[in-house]
């Protein structure tokens, strides 16, 4: 039987499915595989793709390799970082594998461990560094390190050559009708509701499996009746007050005041009374994104934003 690192779960990402099958398969046969970094936007499914790799990986006996999964906000400390991490799982020689989950957000010092870390000899495939005057040696035929990020470009370009980039696709329409049926297994979808649903997963396959899909089961089950129409999505959506596309309410706000004016990044954030980081990353990602605003000096709304917005208004007076 031939590997199937993702899984029969994993709905989608064929192209990355054909490529991780031949990377692990070569590591389970040679111990080596080069670093990986998964990027795509929020709850595309990278942190599930590296935990798949981790659990395939094998020590060259057949037996899984150790894994260690890092919530990279939590490296801010180089010192830190070799006392909970180098030294008790990597520095004794096991066979490991670390994935750093959005290492965007380590501070900038462990960015620049990881660079002498990660810069291995192509032949021998080992790195070496001093910290506070001890000799570290990191051994790639015997260390993986696979990483994700949400945002990429957050992340100083040498570091960024140190990986191999894995970008994942765009998920379908049909894709992610049919991760809602998967975590709606017992619900029954009449009129073609699927459709209007998953408009309103932003995408994301984590947005279906963590919230529609419990909204809906949730819903189903209050009314003790498993058929799910398009009036029932109507009455959801606006109990929930599930916007138009999935638009965050901090979004709408934001969409509202460019159709007003332009605003520079301050202006903005004060009319939004939130801080430049949290802005650009948890309102104005997703809709430069979807290019519903675009950033050129100053912030400005597109014609496509201005069409959601209309769309919504729409949708609030009904």
């Amino acid at each position: 039987m031939s590997l199937d690192v993702l899984g029969p779960n994993f709905i989608g990402q064929n192209h990355l499915r054909r490529r991780l099958n031949f990377m692990v398969e070569g590591h389970n046969r040679t111990g080596f595989l080069e670093n990986l970094l998964f990027a795509s936007r929020y709850g595309a499914g990278k942190t599930f793709a590296c935990r798949q790799i981790m659990h395939n990986l094998t020590d060259g006996k057949g037996k899984p390799k150790k894994h260690i999964e890092i919530n990279s906000a939590s490296l801010q400390n180089v010192q830190a970082f070799f006392d909970q991490i180098i030294t008790p799982h990597v520095a004794n020689g096991d066979k490991v594998s670390l994935f750093f989950d959005e290492i965007d957000a380590a501070s900038k010092r462990v960015h620049q461990t990881l660079l002498t870390i990660l810069q291995y000899d192509p032949e021998t495939k080992q790195s070496q560094m001093l910290h506070n005057g001890n000799s570290f040696n990191f051994d790639f035929n015997s260390l993986t390190v696979l990483a994700s990020s949400t945002d990429p470009q957050a992340i100083h370009p040498a570091l960024l050559n140190r990986f191999r980039f894995l970008e994942m696709q765009e998920y379908s329409h049909s894709e992610l009708i049919q991760i809602l049926y998967r975590y709606t297994k017992k619900i029954k979808f009449l009129n073609d509701v699927e459709k209007e649903i998953i408009l309103t997963s932003r995408k994301s396959p984590r947005h279906i499996a963590l919230r529609l899909s419990n909204d809906i089961n949730q819903y189903c089950a209050q009314k003790e009746n498993d058929e799910f129409n398009s009036k029932d999505w109507c009455t959801l959506s606006r109990t929930l007050r599930i916007l138009p596309h999935g638009i965050s309410e901090n979004e709408y706000m934001l969409l509202k005041h460019l159709r007003n004016s332009p605003c520079s990044l301050t202006n903005l954030c004060g009319k939004m009374q939130m801080t430049p980081q949290s802005l650009r990353r948890n309102v104005e990602l997703f809709l430069t994104t979807e290019d519903y605003m675009k950033i050129e000096g100053k912030r400005t709304i597109t014609q496509k934003g201005i069409n959601l917005l209309d769309e919504i208004i729409s949708w609030e007076q009904t």
